[in-house]
């Protein structure tokens, strides 16, 4: 049997996978591709992970980034939705809900 065929259950998880991750790779570079300069000070990239108290000091700290974090948190809701809904997508790849999607995936050269 052909590792993609439509009936190799492995073949096929491992396709939804990487479809999966296309797309958040996708959605990521449109949303990164379309970040206002004004909100550039405001708005971290991964390293805020690893010391997000050392970002949220920096805006807290200072009038003039707490008004443009206050006028982004206004005026682009829906932006804010869609990474939102980019990182429950990570987060759903890397963890599924539904434990009937769930495969174990192994191969063997015997």
């Amino acid at each position: 049997m052909e590792f993609l065929a439509e009936e190799n259950d492995c073949g096929q998880t491992l396709l939804r996978l990487v479809s999966r991750g296309s797309a958040i790779i996708a959605e990521l570079l449109r949303l990164s591709n379309n970040i206002p300069g004004c909100y550039l000070n405001i708005l971290f990239d991964f390293a805020y992970l690893k010391n997000p108290e050392d970002f949220e000091n920096m805006v807290n700290s200072n009038t003039e980034l707490l008004d443009v974090d206050d006028e982004f948190m206004d005026n682009h809701e829906d932006i804010l939705d869609r990474f939102y809904q980019l990182f429950d997508g990570v987060y759903k790849v890397r963890m599924p809900t539904d434990s009937s999607a769930c495969f174990l995936i192994q191969t063997s050269a015997f």
